[in-house]
């Protein structure tokens, strides 16, 4: 495998759980996973652990079908089960290995092993995309993606080496960033990355070439720079337009890529049964393997002397804004807002940024802008329900742009380049 890219600054401060050395595939047997295995002991390395996890699928059966089991019939498929996963061991391995077997709802049981085991990572294969996988293969490994507290990789049944085309999808926020550097940690030497942002369908609502492409841009590089790259690795920036889905899907396929990584956002009830969709449709759709990562779960303080005061705790949001605004104010914005139903639009674009401010007894970010005509009337919006606040710099230090998370998504104030 090739070494492990740096960690960005502080400036988003996002963190994975790539040190740790199990991989955990789940699989029952079949060769649909048979590169799931594969691809974790490469992944693994010498140091690494590959585990097996197997479960006898108790939930998805018809009731209709009046299926008694004995305790003999269960006894027989426990065994067969197992005795298939074990040869299939031996034969992707080379050896004898580990497995876990258990009974019940499959995705469930996977996702709460791979905790309890502290592992890295979640591999399974991605199965078929006819309508046997409803219940066999790519559903299931939705599930687990919905579920998951640890990256998730769907993986085809080709996918026998580390990945060396990616399509890194990045909306900025945590998870698509912990998605990008999960990505250039598992990468092949000298893998070309693809840094891909899908902007808003309709650019006759702004001016798509001049301002908002211009600053997305400006975004990516920025973020490319904040990576300690691994010898060899080539990035590359890439603006897309349209539905997410669908445009991150025919990139992939344009570069024949081997892998998607893509962040999942949130556990909330609603996410578990839609999880956002693009996820959704990028497993389904996608001829490559893909990895989801979710938002950390636990996400540690960061200590205000080191954060170069870019990214900090809620009780540091509102001197964060005010130093923002002391040194952006009067600079040209683009304010967009991305929600998991509808996705992103652009809400305002090229008016000059004002200020900002947070109000911790409403959890409430104001974002002021001016008019954009002569006269001295100010625009205000309010995000309520703030749970993160963080921004991006270039190399120079300057501020590119401000991510707000919020309840249902977020919202991206994005600085033209130029004088403040």
């Amino acid at each position: 495998m090739s070494s492990q890219a740096a960690p960005p600054r502080e400036a988003f401060r996002v963190a994975t759980d790539s040190q740790k050395e199990l991989f955990l595939v789940a699989s029952d047997g079949r060769p649909d996973s048979d590169s799931a295995f594969q691809l974790a002991s490469l992944l693994a390395g010498s140091s690494g652990t590959v585990r097996g996890v197997a479960v006898v699928d108790r939930i998805n059966l018809a009731p209709e079908s009046q299926i008694v089991f004995s305790e003999e019939i269960e006894i027989h498929q426990r065994n067969e089960l197992r005795e298939r996963v074990a040869a299939q061991m031996q034969r992707t391995l080379g050896r004898a290995g580990e497995c876990e077997l258990y009974e019940g709802d499959p995705a469930r049981l996977i996702a709460q092993t791979a905790v309890r085991s502290g592992a890295a990572m979640i591999l399974a294969g991605i199965g078929r995309h006819d309508i046997t996988a409803r219940i066999l293969g790519t559903e299931t490994v939705l599930r687990i993606m919905r579920l998951s507290q640890v990256p998730v990789m769907a993986i085809t049944r080709d996918m026998r080496h580390l990945p060396r085309r990616i399509v890194a999808a990045i909306d900025f926020s945590e998870p698509s960033l912990r998605a990008l550097r999960l990505a250039v940690s598992l990468a092949a030497p000298g893998a070309t990355i693809s840094l891909a942002h899908v902007g808003p369908r309709d650019s006759m609502l702004f001016d798509w070439d001049k301002t908002y492409k211009r600053n997305i841009l400006q975004a990516l590089h920025a973020l490319q720079e904040q990576l300690q790259l691994p010898a060899g690795m080539v990035f590359n920036a890439v603006l897309l337009q349209g539905d997410a889905a669908t445009e991150l899907l025919a990139h992939a396929r344009s570069l024949d890529a081997d892998l998607i990584a893509t962040g999942s956002h949130g556990h909330s009830f609603v996410a578990r049964l839609i999880i956002g969709s693009v996820a959704t449709r990028l497993v389904r759709g996608s001829t490559c393997s893909v990895l989801s990562v979710p938002r950390a779960p636990n996400r540690r303080p960061v200590d205000p002397a080191t954060s170069n005061g870019r990214a900090l705790i809620p009780a540091h949001w509102s001197a964060l804004l005010d130093d923002i605004s002391k040194h952006n104010a009067g600079r040209l914005a683009t304010l967009e807002e991305d929600s998991e139903g509808i996705g992103a639009q652009v809400q305002e674009n090229a008016l000059p940024f004002m200020g900002a401010s947070y109000d911790p007894y409403d959890g409430q970010v104001q974002l002021m802008f001016a008019a954009s005509d002569s006269s001295r009337n100010h625009l205000t919006r309010n995000v309520s329900g703030v749970s993160s606040i963080e921004v991006l710099q270039d190399s120079l230090g300057r501020d590119v742009a401000l991510r707000i998370g919020h309840v249902g998504g977020q919202t991206m104030l994005s600085f033209r380049s130029g004088a403040s």
